[in-house]
């Protein structure tokens, strides 16, 4: 059981490190137009729960961007 653990836990790490290296060679412009998209999502979101809510769509972009650089 701690075997296939182990190697489990290696598979994941080796995902993590495939995904890491995919997003970060795109291209700039390739990249924001994928940041984009989730902050569309994000704020079609929040407005469905809170309808009177005003977001600043490019503030919540550059958020997006920029915590993608720290979680990854």
């Amino acid at each position: 059981m701690m075997k296939l653990r182990k190697i489990l836990t290696w598979v994941l790490v080796i995902l993590w490190m495939t995904l890491i290296f995919y997003l970060s060679h795109k291209p700039a412009t390739e990249s924001n137009e994928l940041s984009k998209g989730i902050t569309e999502i994000i704020v079609e979101t929040v407005e469905k729960v809170d309808p009177g809510v005003d977001i600043e769509v490019g503030r919540v972009n550059h958020i997006i961007r920029e915590n993608a650089h720290f979680f990854s």
